[in-house]
């Protein structure tokens, strides 16, 4: 029996810019991404595996610091198991590579580079490893092609290792470079195929997973867990069982909301976030048509939220004023102010014109300084 963790796409140093979140947010993502490096050595301790296998783009990229690889190899010197990382299309072999960086640094014993395509053996020669490491971000020919040659003995279970697009298997706008054969598996008689690339964790063909990353870093993505892999031996099929090891989760909310009510509807969708608020990485995508006065309340209903939640990134650029009488009678409707709110209802009720989304944001501007600031004084 041997037994393997598969995890891949840990893409430590990641930076999560898209978000738009002060940087102090934002490092506890980066930061969680080596804890669950922890938590993955852990597991392998615990479960008693003989090997784990990163299958690719262990790093954001080539460039990253120093002091991030000293922390990555002092996770993996403190686990006494095998660590397997194999260069992906976000940290390719190559010249001035961060592999390069790491024998200068100090390699522990306990983590191998593959940077060749010659099998490695483990677990007392029960295991071959057969590796595919990338070269360059993107190369056109399949990197497993030479599986098919490789030769290991009877005895040991063939495991692929390597980081692509298989072909046939993903979604159209799955990335068209490093492509690897949907039938390797069953060419290069393997036991299991361990893949990296695509970052939710997926069966896509006999014997053939993606591990998915194992700290979730997109939203509507079914990742945050690693496999664990049991062959029993050559030609039997392995068993591959699911374990959670991330600690972020990413939601994706939208909300149509109308006034009468918009506040308590919006509520009704941030509700749905039930796991520890603290953990939670939000996008809020918020449409409809409000008043002045529920604006307002809308905005802080929103700041409130974020105060709660590791990240929150908000989109209310679709929500549109629709004052009512009691917000007009808010704002006067004589003299100056009465000019300029007309004025601006107009603008922003003429779609076709550039400055209706910023007439929508000055009005609903002029109703939070006019009304509740002045009524707060």
């Amino acid at each position: 029996m041997v037994r393997i963790v598969h995890t891949a796409d840990w893409q430590l140093g990641k930076q999560f810019e898209n978000l738009g979140a002060p940087s102090d947010k934002l490092a506890f993502l980066r930061q969680g991404r080596i804890d669950v490096v922890r938590r993955i050595g852990q597991l392998a301790v615990d479960r008693s595996v003989d090997a784990i296998l990163v299958a690719g783009d262990v790093f954001e990229r080539n460039e990253v610091g120093d002091l991030l690889l000293r922390e990555a190899l002092a996770v993996m010197r403190q686990v006494n198991v095998p660590w397997l990382l194999l260069p992906g299309n976000h940290d390719p072999a190559g010249p001035a590579s961060v592999w390069d960086r790491i024998e200068r640094i100090g390699r522990p014993e306990n983590v191998h580079i593959l940077l060749s395509t010659e099998p490695i053996i483990l677990a007392g020669g029960k295991l071959a490893v057969l590796p595919a490491p990338l070269t360059r971000k993107h190369q056109f020919a399949d990197p497993t092609e030479g599986f098919d040659q490789q030769v290991t003995s009877d005895s040991a279970v063939r495991v692929g290792f390597a980081h692509g697009s298989l072909r046939n298997r993903l979604a159209p706008s799955a990335e068209q470079h490093n492509m690897i054969s949907d039938t390797r598996a069953v060419g290069a008689s393997l036991d299991y195929l361990a893949l990296g690339d695509w970052h939710s964790c997926k069966e896509v063909a006999p014997r053939t997973y993606y591990a998915g990353t194992p700290e979730q870093d997109d939203f509507d993505q079914d990742s945050g867990t690693v496999l664990i892999v049991e062959l029993s031996g050559p030609g039997v099929a392995p068993t591959v069982e699911r374990v959670p090891v991330g600690h972020y989760r990413w939601h994706s909310l939208s909300a149509q909301i109308q006034s009468p009510g918009a506040v308590e509807q919006l509520r009704a969708h941030l509700s749905t976030v039930t796991q520890p608020l603290a953990s939670a990485v939000v996008h809020l995508d918020v449409r409809g048509a409000v008043s002045l006065s529920e604006r307002a309340a809308i905005d802080e209903e929103i700041a409130n939220f974020e105060a709660t939640v590791q990240v929150l990134r908000a989109r209310t650029s679709d929500l549109v004023p629709s004052p009512t009488d009691a917000d007009l009678d808010d704002l006067g409707r004589q003299g100056f102010v009465a000019i300029v709110v007309e004025r601006l209802r107009s603008l922003e009720k003429d779609a076709a014109n550039p400055d209706s989304a910023f007439a929508g944001a000055a009005l609903q501007r002029l109703y939070v300084e006019q009304v509740l600031h002045e009524g707060r004084k």
